[in-house]
């Protein structure tokens, strides 16, 4: 046999035969095949490999782990290479920040002040609002993408866990940027002091919640025109419903189920569709957090903790007595203590508390003068409104049940009541919120699975 014109000759005398790479090609039952680089060998086999076959065999855990990291491999770089998508994304960030924060600056006095600004409530609303929509908008097309790739690899055994952790992953790095970025320029902007972290945790678990729905729509959709146009769907009713635009207490009756809660006993009972609602659960947390964790509230809290330890005690020895005294002359001054700026407000608030632990307070050492109190800076009214009005509420006895003297769970309270348990409000919150990205994962992963699977063989 001659070889064409066109193609060198080889000689294979030259050449040895170790040096010639040698491929099986395999044909699962599913009629795709696939090539495999193990070395085919010149000898006969009899049943019996030279080599020890768990070094031949990869094992499931190894094969998981690749999977695992070529997936997020794979993600990470399209996300990079994509320089126009990846750069709109984080600079929509700051742009947002600097609208929403500057619109909403302002305050019921001359001078802007942090305890009279009536809009910190909106602002917080409208940040989780955003975060819903970055990641919306971020993993809207991401599985729709791959689709190819997807119909290629449906032969080998691919992980769609993986494939679908590896994509929730990189969205949590561009969600953390993101939520960092505005969080920074905007809490900077309405001057809200030492709560940035609990505004980045709860504006971050939102945009997951957003990005795992979002996946789940980039499952479903034939095209990115489609899934685009879900996005609104998902997001309107969230801003309707979540009690922050209306209030529970104004909204249509007809949406109660149980008429029996309606608004007529219970103001603020939540609705039983708007527990679906993902913004209801985010915009709860993240005002309990800033009316709860603010640092003079965390210090004052601190204060009453040690203070109703030492007043339960049948006797106290001298030293309590004294500890006893500070901590109340402590508890009183820092409502009216002054200072020229936030950073020295939290210097003199510091220095209090450490003070108290070396029980060497004296109120004569924090009298300074300056222009701005201390619930100026870390205390807003009408946030506190808000709070107060859902503690009230639960403390009304006319809005117990006849049957049992269990508390009513409230929009904004503090406190839940659940399996006749008092839950933190921020804790089982954000259970709540894991609960709807884990649901929204495995209903992404169900939608795919049933698509790989599916008769024709092609991703559809």
């Amino acid at each position: 046999m001659y070889a064409p014109k066109n193609e060198p000759k080889i000689i294979t005398s030259d050449i040895k035969k170790s040096q010639i790479p040698a491929f099986r090609i395999f044909i699962p039952p599913n009629g795709v095949p696939y090539a495999s680089n193990s070395p085919i060998s010149s000898e006969p086999s009899n049943g019996k490999s030279n080599e020890p076959q768990s070094s031949a065999v990869i094992t499931a855990k190894k094969r998981s782990h690749k999977q695992l990291t070529t997936h997020f491999w794979r993600a990470l770089l399209t996300k990079v290479r994509n320089k126009s998508g990846l750069f709109s994304g984080l600079l929509i960030s700051p742009i947002l920040a600097f609208f929403v924060a500057g619109v909403l600056r302002y305050s019921e006095t001359q001078n802007y002040t942090f305890s009279d600004a009536p809009h910190i409530p909106a602002y917080i609303f409208i940040s989780l609002v955003v975060a819903m929509f970055l990641g919306l908008t971020n993993s809207a097309g991401e599985i729709m993408r791959d689709k190819r790739i997807l119909s290629r690899e449906r032969g080998h055994g691919i992980i769609l866990t993986h494939y679908i952790l590896s994509k929730f992953i990189v969205l949590s790095f561009i969600a953390m940027a993101q939520s960092w970025i505005y969080v920074w320029i905007g809490n900077s902007i309405l001057e809200i002091h030492h709560m940035h972290w609990y505004y980045i945790l709860w504006i971050v678990m939102t945009n997951l919640v957003g990005a795992s729905i979002g996946l789940l729509i980039s499952a479903i959709s034939k095209s990115h025109i489609t899934a685009l146009s879900l996005i609104p769907l998902v997001i309107i009713p969230q801003i309707l419903l979540a009690g922050a635009l209306i209030e529970y207490n104004q909204i249509n009756p007809l949406i109660y189920l149980k008429k029996d809660h309606s608004t007529h006993s219970l103001s603020n009972k939540v609705p039983e569709f708007c527990n679906l609602i993902p913004l209801r659960w985010s915009y709860e947390s993240l005002i309990i957090s800033q009316n709860k964790h603010n640092l003079l509230n965390k210090t004052l809290t601190s204060i009453e903790k040690t203070k109703t330890n030492l007043l339960n005690k049948k006797e106290l020895s001298e030293s309590e007595k004294n500890k006893l005294s500070q901590h109340k002359e402590a508890y009183t001054l820092l409502f009216g203590i002054k200072a020229k700026d936030s950073n020295e407000m939290t210097k003199l608030i510091e220095k209090i508390n450490n003070s108290l632990k070396g029980n060497t307070f004296n109120a004569q050492d924090y009298f300074v003068d300056g222009d701005l109190s201390s619930t100026e800076l870390f205390l807003n009214n009408k946030v506190n409104d808000l709070i107060t009005a859902a503690e009230i509420e639960i403390e009304d006895y006319r809005n117990y049940s006849n049957k049992d003297d269990s508390k009513p769970n409230v929009f904004l309270a503090k406190e839940k009541t659940f399996v006749g348990r008092d839950i933190n409000t921020i804790n089982f919150n954000f259970w709540v919120l894991s609960l709807f990205i884990i649901i929204s994962m495995i209903l992404t992963g169900t939608v795919l699975r049933k698509k790989i699977n599916s008769y024709s063989g092609q991703f559809i």
